[in-house]
């Protein structure tokens, strides 16, 4: 019976297992800071739940291999995209003193929650005091838990909870440019929670934990409520962040793109040229400035930050295709639009908007360069015509009334195979082409033994719209002679 009894537990802790660790490759794939699980598991084997290490370790090999394997796939996801930063950028003093203030800031933010900001920004430098005071703070609290480690087990366990859960989040390994962000605490603020309640479990008398622990979460609903408000939106949240933190030129960045997608581009100018005074090499915000300069009529100034925007990120599609669109709205900078956005092109293939807005400027600079071509056929110049009509059809081939032109301004220099040739390409675009086929049966017409193919012409055209001057000319191609 007890044999029965012990292997229906192992079973059914056997599939706990498996869901447990099913959740850790959920957790790992949705947020990476999971992979320090093993380690908070092998804390709370220590206390409250008082395992040996060897007993524990083998359940944790596969959790442990798992977060190696998260880890790795983590960095190299960041590293690719672009958000591990280099060493030059944020030196590695820099860091581990930046570490340092940032463990004694989440732990003062935890107890007196004000001034919170979206994102803070690195700093190039910090005070002496503030990495000294980190610094004694975080020893003093190890070295007091840790004397405490067989009285007071779960002082120790906290610590480390919040010491060990931050290490991925931390910054000795840069990801991005916030020297600390809130949103990293959840996990870690539970090891801290864990040293308070135990702790004042201890100190202090039930009723009055409860009478504490009501109080605290009052104090907490309501700076929570007050935070809410920073959130409402974009406006609010980044003006917020530009009130509690200094050089902070993400936030006028992203109050610049609020305020531009409202239409106040004066407004949203002077946020990025003051991210601009703080990062002058940022693309994305010279890019944000290009286009707000763009919308408010400064083109030529406009190009200027499209193309210092390029210089930093000379591969990105978006800003070959902003750049463009200075250009084509530009008197005479059609040609450099053009190659703007096949460069963009070449880049993002499937990218539908530069393929869009080449075609509209090709069309455009087509049609302007045929209505020059019939200006000059119009003026008795047809010779000087033809290199618009040519020019034209290169942007545009598919253009049937500059094939149809072309075609006439040859026949009258004499080119007539020439222009038989875009005769016949303008109907094969558009068949009902009234004056295409007009002009190629009187084309055709003058070549020996090609009436038969002109007179089917005149017919096609008057099928598409009765003339009675082109019936005229068919009836005299058909009088027997």
């Amino acid at each position: 019976m007890q044999q029965n009894i012990r292997k229906m537990m192992s079973a059914r802790v056997r599939r706990q297992y498996w869901l447990t660790l099913l959740a850790f490759c959920l957790g790992l794939m949705s947020k990476p800071m999971v992979v320090t699980l093993p380690f908070v598991l092998f804390l709370l084997d220590k206390w409250p739940l008082r395992q040996s290490l060897r007993s524990a370790m083998r359940w944790k090999i596969p959790m442990l291999a798992l977060a190696v394997a998260g880890a790795a796939a983590a960095y190299l996801v960041q590293s690719g995209s672009g958000a591990v930063r280099e060493v030059a950028q944020f030196p590695l003093g820099l860091r581990l003193e930046n570490t340092v203030v940032s463990y004694a800031t989440y732990i003062l933010k935890m107890f007196w929650p004000v001034r919170l900001a979206v994102f803070y920004p690195y700093p190039n430098h910090l005070p002496a005091w503030q990495v000294a005071l980190s610094t004694l703070l975080l020893l003093s609290v190890s070295i007091v838990v840790l004397r405490q480690w067989r009285s007071r087990t779960y002082l120790a366990v906290g610590w480390l909870w919040y010491l060990g859960t931050l290490v991925p989040v931390i910054g000795l390994i840069q990801v991005g440019a916030q020297a600390h962000a809130d949103r990293y605490t959840y996990l870690p603020m539970v090891g801290l929670s864990i040293m308070v309640a135990w702790g004042l479990r201890e100190i202090l008398k039930r009723k009055l934990v409860i009478f504490v622990a009501i109080a605290v979460g009052l104090a907490c609903a309501v700076l929570c409520e007050a935070q809410i408000q920073y959130w409402r939106n974009s406006e609010t949240l980044f003006t917020h962040a530009l009130h509690v933190t200094s050089g902070n030129y993400l936030a006028h960045h992203n109050l610049g793109v609020a305020l531009a997608e409202e239409g106040r581009f004066p407004e949203a100018i002077k946020q990025y040229q003051a991210a601009l005074q703080i990062e002058p090499n940022a693309a994305n915000v010279q890019t944000d400035y290009g286009n707000a300069l763009a919308n408010s009529g400064h083109i030529p100034v406009a190009i200027t930050h499209y193309q210092a925007a390029l210089q930093a990120l000379p591969d990105s599609p978006v800003i070959h295709n902003d750049l463009a669109n200075a250009f084509a709205a530009t008197p005479d900078r059609t040609p450099e639009a053009i190659a703007e956005y096949q460069i963009a092109l070449r880049l993002k293939p499937d990218y539908e908007e530069a393929r869009n807005n080449l075609a509209e400027v090709e069309s455009h600079a087509a049609e302007m360069q045929y209505n020059r071509g019939v200006d000059l056929a119009a003026n008795s110049e047809p010779a000087a015509a033809i290199p618009y009509f040519e020019e034209a059809l290169r942007l545009k081939p598919d253009y049937v009334d500059a094939h149809n032109n072309l075609g006439v301004v040859l026949a009258s220099n004499g080119r007539v195979p020439e222009a038989i040739s875009h005769f016949e390409t303008a109907l094969r675009i558009d068949p009902n082409s009234f004056d295409a086929h007009v002009n190629l049966a009187i084309a055709l017409s003058r070549l020996p033994g090609r009436m038969p193919d002109a007179i089917q012409h005149f017919k096609a055209a008057l099928r598409i719209k009765p003339d009675p001057e082109i019936q005229q000319m068919l009836d005299g191609l058909q009088k027997p002679k």
